[in-house]
């Protein structure tokens, strides 16, 4: 370790130039994997309180597990059934044109956790995703009209974040969502369920199944995750790149080393210890920067840092940069002194 820093102090801009390289490399995969967690928490936010009190739905078996194409006729229910009911839908908040998905229910379970107001209890009352409120710049007791049929919904709750594929979620009861659909006059969605009851002509699907069968969802998280992992083979690959060259313009030193008795372990030790400390910073850089760029983007962008998944692509720059630098450090045991020395 001692002869490796020693050397990078000495070649500052060489190594320095290493480190901005895959700062930026890494600076990448955070942002891009922080831009997949954002797009993927906008799509499921409001499923994921659904998942919190119940483990499941009953969709119509035509549905293709998609809830928005699901629709189960009132009689079919039972009398205690709970049920959910979404429909998008245009509202004008003074005259501004916002897209919302309204979630009409019978059961005040799935409803995130209000950071203003109170919960909808009566007819033409909206309990809202916050995640609009600086947006639209809207408050309590405002009121927000629905494009198809001029309804007058009360605002009298904000929620924690609740989307769903990207739109935000108005929580309303049944008959409120009646009035601004009049589909669901005679139909709900979906019915909540912690029970696999098997009924004619429905389909039991999980909580996570349904995030799973979201158009888009999958192919959009499997894009970003081969994105990043091929940044950290490029980031690998060009580390090795690095430690080859420099290793072969280092020969005639390392033959000089060896000449006075350091072993090759020695040696590749060295460049090993050196690759571990450029990965380290640099990657170090990349997530602190990545870090520091979410407080300064808008809150409207589908930004989201995880910090489980940016310790783990951590691990993985730093195994991948070493992987890189061992197969480098094969060239060292090649190198015979009395070549060198001639």
């Amino acid at each position: 370790m001692f002869l490796a820093l020693k050397e990078m102090l000495h070649e500052k801009a060489r190594y320095s130039l290493i480190v901005l390289i895959i700062t930026l490399i890494t600076l990448m995969s955070f942002f891009l994997s922080s831009l997949s967690d954002g797009l993927a928490t906008s799509n499921k936010t409001a499923l994921m309180e659904v998942n919190d009190a119940y483990k499941a739905v009953e969709v119509s078996d035509s549905a293709n597990d998609n809830l928005l194409g699901s629709f189960i006729e009132k009689q079919d229910l039972k009398k205690n059934d709970k049920t959910l009911s979404i429909a998008n839908e245009v509202g004008y908040i003074d005259n501004k044109k916002v897209n919302l998905t309204f979630f009409g229910t019978n059961s005040s379970k799935i409803l995130p956790k209000l950071t203003e107001g109170r919960k909808p209890s009566k007819d033409d009352e909206v309990a809202i995703s916050q995640t609009i409120k600086n947006e639209a710049k809207i408050k309590l007791n405002d009121e927000i009209r629905v494009a198809g049929n001029n309804r007058i919904l009360k605002v009298v709750g904000f929620t924690k974040p609740a989307q769903y594929q990207t739109l935000d979620v108005a929580y309303v009861n049944n008959a409120t969502i009646a009035q601004i659909n009049p589909q669901f006059n005679n139909s709900v969605s979906a019915i909540l369920t912690n029970h696999k009851v098997k009924k004619d002509a429905l389909e039991y699907i999980t909580i996570p199944k349904v995030i799973e069968s979201l158009p888009g969802y999958r192919p959009q998280n499997m894009t970003f995750g081969m994105m990043i992992v091929s940044l950290v083979l490029i980031a690998a690959a060009i580390i090795a790149i690095f430690t080859y060259i420099l290793t072969i313009q280092k020969t005639n030193i390392f033959a000089v080393l060896k000449a006075r008795g350091f072993s090759s372990k020695f040696i590749s030790r060295s460049i090993v210890a050196q690759t571990f400390v450029v990965s380290l910073i640099a990657t170090t850089l990349g997530l602190v920067i990545t870090i520091l760029i979410s407080f300064v983007l808008p809150k409207t962008m589908f930004f989201k840092v995880d910090y489980v998944k940016m310790v783990i692509l951590f691990v993985l720059f730093i195994v991948a940069s070493l992987i890189g630098a061992f197969l480098s450090t094969r060239k060292i045991k090649k190198i015979n002194p009395m070549d060198a020395l001639r």
